[in-house]
């Protein structure tokens, strides 16, 4: 291995090594950002940030650095190499060390799509090691519906490079399957070349799990607000309620449903108490400030007197603007009369302690006294059932010794200090067996006759259950707001009541705009009469709908979805709300056109290449015979010799014509070369003919002889889109297609629509129609991918794309003119070479006589072996045709000794074996006999390989004269000098 090459394979895999890098970094960003997000949910960001950010930062840094030695101080690497003498192979190995010791799973692949390689952690992950799939697809290790799935991310990535990431499903080496996310990227060799790709895999099935589990709770979300025996509400700004609970619907005597979207002041009779509800709303709303309201009182539709503890907090429903107020309402009338009940006591306990006593040992909620240093004195009954403990071992314990926070002790003290009372302070405590609750404290100081203070007493009551309740609900908000499924919940007369934010993005409607709304309004005119009816009758006979639906948005625009519907029922049975679940859909529907699209194509191209062969053996045949004719007519009249002519410049256009087919299905490989368009557009509007209605006149006119640099193909596929667009704006009323190629010359300033273009010449491509014109509202969107006015199975939304594609790869640019009822204009600009060229290959002259020696021909048409024969006789050699393979080999084995065969001219496809294997036959025989193989059209074989078979040369067909005498004539010489 000389020196060039070991810096070459060293750089080799210093890119490797910074696209590996790019790769696994991006699938760490990507992981990493999942999990932040997902720990916000569940409430343990803190805990996240301290035990993975410094991991993951540190990763991250690390990934750069090495990203650095790869592509930045390459230069830098090399001048060391080169000083210290390194060499490329311990690069190589560092770089295969790095590999294996990633724990993603990590493969690279050529730019065919075969393995390279992998690391362990792939090896582990499939099952499979890496000699077993190396030089293998992944039809060879995976099922045929997730190969395809890779294959066209692939090939994808190969034809646009850069970095590739998405989800799909892996079979794992225990027969599961996993949920996988790619990160790939593609690499190239030292000219540029897109040389194959790397991916790395990140097992994802646990977040999956996660997700789904999270979206299972949703439905249940209304169930447990109404279950929450407070009453819980939020407000607007008028005082409309926007959410109540059953308890709130009780203490107006009424309904849920009949409350919801009412005011406050429609359903609240005291207009002093309004006054002062409405006010502390604003309050909230106007500070952003939680507010607590100890007590309140009201008299319910009965008569009797009620007093409530509030808590008002701020809801935030658009960013940071305050537009509702969210709260919590406790009936504490009990409670109330609980305390006028003690306060009653303590005035008759100095008539009788006993009876005082009786009230607090049968309270539910703990009683309590201290004296003044905090040591308890007193306890009621419930405290065992609370604290698990027995009376005899709490008293004389320090209170202090049950808070969790010693501060919120403090902050209480400080309180009943100052107002000598504290009311449902809620603070966190700690059970006799270490357990913490949350508990609402009501105490006071106790006083003697003369006021000096003895200590504190008062009433412990347990709000663990409620304290629990809240958290739930705030969590199951939060699920709601962070999935990706659009998410509405409505009353049982299909209008909105909620919606997430997903909602907002995939409909366009705001949730403002969408509370209050009925469903009806994404109702599309997509599905058949009778569609929504059999939904509704699935939900009331109380089974889950599922399945496909097409809605419309704001905008009038359609999206597809898969859909998921239940019934929200109350405690009588009755449905009382509806819940759906859209998942958007369009995407994914759109690469099944995608796939199916490349199927037709594929499908296209398999036919054309079996056309190809027999086409090219007909002209051969053609070209061949036309040839001897010339050759044989001896001194014709000119318009005889002019019309043989025409007909072999006809087999040559037919010749490039089948090889544009070829390369239109992608069966050859597709490259710009010096063209005249022209040519192209008169071969293209002779196809384009047969396909259009008599209705459609075309007009075609080319006025220009310059030369441009392009792809014959991708030009007949711009000519082609652009006609059959034009065509479809008149299939109604039919009209007139006109296609135009003229010169131009392109000033230095000259219109804004062709930014982007030098000055000079330029070809002009006009096609123009008489349709129905472009909407003026949709022109700036003809050109994206996907856009289509076409009805389904008419368009696929690419050919406008493409065009535009090829053109900016062309050095080109595109303008549309376009009046409604009048028509389109599409013109087209390609800059012009310097020096033409000749746009067809004309009429070889016949090749004079140049060979004496013994040639057998094999081809299984008959008519095509004995052209050749009269072909090479012509040039004068002895030549001797066969029409099968098995009468070839007969041939050879029964040649004379004093006439051998001097070489073997044989065609690729014949039945019983090819002409390869021939080829491989004959060999074995007599080895010093050359061979030629001829084909119209193979897959299998092309002019390498042939000669990595030991072939001598290769021909495709239709071959002339002159170019079977010059490589007939090359072989024998280069056997001579062998």
């Amino acid at each position: 291995m000389n020196r060039k090459s070991t810096i070459a394979r060293g750089a080799r895999g210093q890119v490797c090594l910074a696209v590996l890098t790019a790769t696994i970094l991006g699938a760490m960003i990507s992981f990493a950002g999942f999990t932040w997000k997902f720990s916000h949910a569940l409430g343990f960001a803190a805990t996240l940030q301290e035990a993975l950010l410094p991991a993951l930062f540190s990763a991250l840094f690390s990934a750069l650095f090495l990203v650095l030695i790869a592509a930045g101080f390459h230069p830098i690497a090399l001048a060391v190499q080169k000083r210290k003498k390194s060499s490329a192979e311990e690069q190589i190995n560092l770089l295969q060390t790095i590999i294996n010791t990633i724990p993603c799973p990590i493969f690279y692949k050529d730019a065919n799509g075969l393995y390279l390689g992998c690391n362990p952690a792939f090896e582990r992950f499939m099952g499979l090691s890496e000699h077993a799939i190396t030089g293998k697809t992944v039809y060879d290790i995976a099922p045929g519906e997730l190969a395809d799935i890779y294959h066209k991310a692939d090939l994808e990535l190969l034809n646009a490079p850069g970095v590739q990431q998405y989800e799909t499903s892996v079979l794992h080496a225990d027969g599961s399957l996993h949920d996988v996310l790619f990160t790939k990227a593609a690499f190239f060799d030292l000219s540029g070349k897109t040389a194959g790709m790397v991916g790395v895999m990140l097992d994802i099935t646990e977040r999956k799990k996660t997700q789904r589990i999270a979206e299972r709770n949703e439905a249940t979300l209304r169930q447990i607000i109404d279950l929450v025996p407070h009453m819980i509400f939020v407000k607007d700004r008028e005082g409309k309620f926007l959410l109540a609970n059953r308890a709130v619907a009780a203490r107006y005597s009424t309904t849920v449903e009949a409350i919801t979207g009412k005011t406050q002041a429609e359903v609240h009779e005291n207009k002093e108490q309004l006054e002062r509800i409405l006010q502390n709303d604003r309050k909230v709303m106007e500070s952003g400030k939680t507010l607590f309201i100890p007590e309140e009182s009201y008299v319910d539709a009965n008569g009797e007197l009620h007093y409530l503890q509030a808590t008002k907090v701020p809801f935030h429903t658009n960013g940071e603007n305050v537009e509702a107020v969210l709260g919590i309402a406790i009936d504490i009338t009990e409670r109330k009369r609980i305390e006028n009940a003690l306060r009653q006591s303590e005035e008759m306990l100095r008539e009788s302690e006993a009876l005082y006593r009786s009230v607090v040992e049968n309270i539910e909620d703990v009683f309590y006294r201290t004296d003044k240093d905090g040591f308890i004195t007193m306890a009621s009954p419930s405290a065992f059932r609370y604290y698990g403990a027995p009376l005899e071992q709490l008293i004389g314990k320090h209170i202090g010794d049950f808070w969790v926070y010693p501060e919120e002790r403090a902050q209480m003290l400080q309180q009943i200090a100052r107002d000598g009372v504290v009311h449902d302070y809620e603070v966190r405590i700690r059970k006799w067996d270490g357990s913490p609750a949350f508990v609402s404290v009501t105490s006071s100081l106790r006083k003697d006759g003369q006021g000096n203070i003895l200590g504190i007493e008062g009433i412990i009551r347990d709000i663990t259950e409620r304290k629990k309740a809240e958290e739930e609900h705030t969590l199951l908000v939060r699920a709601i707001e962070q999935v990706d499924e659009a998410i509405i919940i409505t009353d049982a007369n299909w209008k909105i009541q909620f919606a997430n934010p997903a909602f907002e993005r995939l409909t366009g409607y705001s949730r403002q705009e969408a509370v209050g709304m009925h469903t009806r309004v994404l109702k599309s005119d997509k599905h058949e009469k009778g569609f929504y009816g059999k939904v509704r009758e699935t939900l009331l006979r109380g089974d889950t709908w599922t399945g496909r639906i097409t809605n419309r948005k704001k905008n009038g625009a359609t999206y597809d979805a898969v859909g998921t519907a239940s019934a929200i029922r109350d405690s009588s049975g009755a449905i009382s709300n509806y819940i759906s679940i859209h998942r958007d859909i369009t995407r994914e529907l759109q690469l099944e056109n995608q796939l199916r699209q490349s199927q037709k194509m594929e499908a296209l191209g398999t036919l054309a290449g079996g056309i190809a062969h027999d086409f090219n053996n007909i002209l051969g045949i053609i070209m061949g015979y036309t040839q001897l004719a010339l050759n044989d007519s001896g001194s014709p009249p000119p318009a005889f010799t002019t019309r043989l002519d025409k007909v072999l410049q006809a087999t040559y256009r037919a010749k490039e014509l089948v090889q544009q087919i070829l390369a239109f299905s992608r069966r050859t490989e597709q490259q710009k070369i010096p063209l005249q368009l022209g040519t192209i557009v008169k071969e293209a509007m002779l196809i384009l003919r047969p396909s259009l209605p008599s209705t459609i006149e075309i007009k075609t006119e080319v006025a220009s002889n310059a030369t441009i640099l392009a792809d014959p193909t991708q030009m007949h596929q711009v000519l082609m889109n652009l006609c059959t667009n034009a065509a479809h704006a008149m299939e109604e009323k039919g009209g007139v297609l006109a296609v135009s190629l003229a010169d131009i010359e392109l000033p230095a300033e000259h219109s804004l629509s062709l930014k982007g273009l030098q000055a000079g010449r330029y070809v002009q491509l006009t096609v123009s129609d008489s349709g129905q014109g472009i909407d003026p509202s949709i022109m700036d969107s003809i050109f994206d991918p996907f856009f289509t006015t076409k009805e389904p199975g008419k368009g696929t939304g690419l050919g406008l794309s493409v065009v535009h594609g090829v053109v900016k790869s062309h050095g080109g640019a595109i303008r549309v003119e376009s009046t409604p009822e009048k028509g389109s204009t599409f013109s087209v600009l390609f800059p012009v070479m310097q020096n033409d060229c000749v746009p067809l290959q004309e009429a070889e002259a016949i090749a004079p006589a140049c060979g004496l020696e013994r040639v057998l021909v094999v081809d299984d048409e008959p008519v095509l072996a004995e052209m050749v024969q009269q072909m090479l006789t012509e040039l004068g050699y002895a030549a001797v045709s066969k029409t099968s393979a098995l009468q070839a080999l007969d041939a050879v084995r029964n040649q004379p000794a004093q006439k051998p065969f001097d070489l073997v001219i044989t065609d690729m496809t014949m039945p019983r074996f090819t002409g390869v294997e021939l080829a491989r036959k004959l060999s074995s025989l007599h080895p010093e006999i050359p061979i030629i193989l001829m084909t119209g059209y193979s897959e299998k074989i092309d002019a390498e390989k042939a000669g990595e078979m030991g072939i001598a040369s290769f021909l495709l067909k239709p071959v002339s004269l002159n170019k079977m005498a010059k490589t007939v004539r090359e072989v024998l010489d280069q056997r001579k000098a062998s």
